[in-house]
């Protein structure tokens, strides 16, 4: 039995319909298992973020920046 590679899924030459079905079944709970991995490091990144904009908020209203007046200049 001989195999090849299409479309990043293995191919398996002479094999039932069944180990075929296995490995598209394995290969789908694989591709769900690593959708889950990435939807928790997004939600992970995204709190992260949220954190340091609300961190740069605060800092940015609570910062005392020196206001100049205006001077005005008599045109001649």
């Amino acid at each position: 039995m001989g195999s090849s590679v299409l479309a990043r899924r293995p191919n398996y030459h002479g094999s039932g319909s069944s180990s075929s079905e296995w490995v598209q079944r394995h290969e789908l709970e694989q591709m769900r298992n690593e959708r889950d991995q990435l939807q928790e490091e997004l939600a992970k990144t995204n709190k992260v973020v949220e954190h340091q904009y609300q961190l740069i908020k605060q800092m940015m209203e609570t910062m005392i920046l020196p206001t100049h007046p205006t001077f005005y200049r008599p045109s001649q």
